[in-house]
């Protein structure tokens, strides 16, 4: 097993199966995709495939796993493209054992995603079926609230990494929450509070995404789901879809986004979900608070990002944020022209 991944001992594995009527298992194989904390087993019977998921602890909550699966149930019956949640024998779709939560899913055959116009075109246009399918959850039940948007818990981040002393850390640190608090002042002016809110899945990006044919068969992943405008999702997912990232250190990262596959995500959204002109000019923005959001809630519990230097990784993000920020003209113009 590689290091830093969680897996399943072979008793756990026997006795949560148990559970399920799922007939004669004929073998069980690791999935190493995702979140390292949330370990997987694909599991055939007969002709048969399932995906055994033990929940990461901080996303194991049952309120929040039970309001994930009413969300879930809704997307099926929409015929959105989403695996099957499959109820143990008591008619369970979570099952809790030894202080963890199991999920069991039908097993969706599909491939990575792999960048091309299409594709990513395609993946907007998910993310907006999404936000349509689940803009007028019923139910009294809410998630939490919390997101990365003019949040305290981001700003509190901040602050650990000025009393630990690591001086390297804390001067970009303390350059990163500058560029934080304006643009959240940018995305308030913009009129946010004034947006309506609704269920966001919440980690849109190519990693939660199978494909064939270059179009979404399974969206993974809804251990995120939260309520706040639509926006806030639309912005992460295109940060994810447009970042240029790939080589082994981060000092290496280009500043710049891909600004082509940037406008085929937007197309692909607008082509089924229409945003306000004050929500796209705020899209910039909410780029830069998400992208130092999601980079520093690790960096300040450990002082790493992954295996990456915390020092390096937020010395890669503040110069992305500085291309956003020198850019944000360009950036507006050119999402403008795909709103035209």
């Amino acid at each position: 097993m590689a290091k830093g991944i969680a897996n399943f001992s072979a008793q756990e594995l026997q006795l949560v199966l148990s559970y399920y009527d799922i007939g004669k298992i004929d073998s069980t194989t690791q999935l190493k995709a995702g979140n390292k904390k949330a370990p997987k087993k694909i599991i055939k019977c007969g002709d048969k495939k399932y995906l055994l998921k033990r929940r990461p602890h901080g996303k194991d909550d049952p309120f929040r796993v039970a309001f994930a699966h009413t969300i879930q149930k809704i997307l099926i019956a929409e015929n959105f493209p989403i695996a099957k949640i499959i109820p143990n024998k008591q008619n369970e779709t979570a099952f809790a054992f030894s202080g963890h939560i199991y999920e069991l899913f039908e097993y969706v055959q599909g491939s990575r995603f792999r960048p091309s116009p299409q594709a990513t075109f395609n993946a907007g246009r998910t993310l907006a079926q999404f936000h349509k399918l689940t803009s007028d959850y019923p139910s009294p039940l809410k998630p939490v609230a919390t997101i990365y948007h003019d949040s305290e818990n981001i700003r509190g981040f901040f602050q650990n990494i000025s009393q630990a002393h690591n001086l390297q850390l804390d001067k970009v640190a303390k350059e990163l929450s500058s560029h934080y608090n304006l643009a959240a002042r940018n995305v308030n002016n913009l009129g946010f509070h004034d947006w309506t809110q609704q269920i966001l899945h919440g980690d849109w990006h190519p990693g939660n995404i199978l494909l064939a044919e270059q179009q979404v068969v399974a969206v993974l992943d809804f251990d995120s789901i939260k309520i706040a405008p639509a926006p806030c999702d639309l912005a992460n997912a295109m940060l994810h879809f447009s970042i240029v990232a790939g080589k082994p250190n981060p000092c290496d990262w280009p500043d710049f986004l891909n600004i082509e596959s940037l406008k085929h995500f937007l197309k692909g959204y607008l082509s089924y979900q229409p945003i306000s002109k004050k929500q796209l000019l705020a899209l910039p923005s909410l780029m830069i608070e998400t992208m130092i959001a999601e980079a520093l809630m690790p960096i300040a519990t450990t002082g790493l990002f992954e295996k990456h230097s915390g020092k390096d990784f937020l010395e890669m993000i503040h110069r992305k944020c500085n291309w956003i920020e020198d850019n944000q003209q360009m950036l507006t113009d050119e999402m403008l022209s795909v709103m035209e």
